[in-house]
C-alpha cells in the first residue's frame, strides 16, 4: 500500500491506547489496528470523523480537529504545489472556493488585502495610499488569520464532509470483491477457492489463515 505518514500519525494520535497495544502484541491479534484497513476506512471518513458528523456524534470536532481540518483544505485543494506560499492561480482557487462561486476582480482584490494586510490612507488631495503591513507574500498562516478565507476554508470542509464535495472514496457493489479466510478443512478451502474461480470477481484476496494443514490442502 500506499502509505502518507502524516495520516497514519494523526491516526495514532486519535487512537493512541488502540496503536500502543497494537505494538505491544508479538503475533496478530483479535484487537489489533490493522493498519491497512484502519488506513483506508480512515482516509474515506475523515473529514467526517473530524466534524463529529458520524452517526450525528461530535466526538472529535475541537479546537485541534479544526486546526487539522483547515490545515487538509490548505495542503489538498489550495497550496497544490506545496511551496507554503499562495501563486496567483491559487489565489484564484482560494477566491472560488471561498465565494462558492468564478470570482470578479473586486471580490479578488478584496480578499488579497484581507490575506496580506493592506492600510488605505486618504491623503488631503483626495488621492489613497496604500501600504502593505508584510511583504506580499501569502502563507497558510495568513490564510488563517484573514476571516474570509477562514471562513471559505471552513465552509468547504464542512461541504466536503457532508458529501457534497467529498471525492475519492467510492463504494462498489461487493460482488466484485472476493475475500476469504483459507482454513484447514479441505472441503471449505475448495468450496472459497471454486467459488472465487466461478465469479471472477476484480479484486481478490486470499488470507492464509491455517494452523495445522493437512497435505491435501
Amino acid at each position: 500500500h500506499m502509505i502518507n505518514s502524516d495520516v497514519v500519525e494523526e491516526m495514532q494520535r486519535m487512537w493512541p491506547e488502540e496503536w500502543e497495544r497494537t505494538s505491544r502484541n508479538k503475533f496478530r491479534s483479535g484487537d489489533d489496528m490493522q493498519y491497512g484497513f484502519s488506513y483506508f476506512y480512515y482516509l474515506t471518513y475523515r473529514r467526517e470523523l473530524h466534524l463529529g458528523l458520524n452517526k450525528g456524534e461530535k466526538v472529535f470536532y475541537d479546537s485541534e480537529a479544526k486546526a487539522d481540518l483547515i490545515r487538509m483544505v490548505w495542503e489538498d485543494e489550495i497550496d497544490t504545489d506545496g511551496d507554503g506560499v499562495l501563486s496567483n492561480n491559487e489565489l484564484l482557487t482560494l477566491a472560488s472556493l471561498t465565494l462558492g462561486d468564478a470570482p470578479q476582480s473586486g471580490y479578488i482584490r478584496k480578499l488579497e488585502d484581507c490575506l496580506v494586510g493592506v492600510n488605505r490612507t486618504k491623503l488631503e488631495d483626495g488621492t489613497v495610499e496604500e501600504s502593505l503591513f508584510d511583504e506580499k507574500v501569502i502563507t497558510f498562516e495568513d490564510a488563517k488569520s484573514c476571516s474570509m478565507s477562514l471562513s471559505g476554508m471552513q465552509s468547504f470542509a464542512l461541504n466536503a464532509a457532508s458529501g457534497s464535495r467529498h471525492k475519492g472514496a467510492h463504494v462498489t457493489n461487493l460482488d466484485e470483491v472476493a475475500f476469504q479466510m483459507i482454513g484447514d478443512d479441505y472441503n471449505d478451502t475448495k468450496r472459497q477457492l471454486d467459488s472465487v474461480r466461478a465469479r471472477r470477481p476484480k479484486f481478490i484476496c486470499i488470507n492464509d489463515n491455517m494452523e495445522d494443514p493437512g497435505e491435501e490442502v
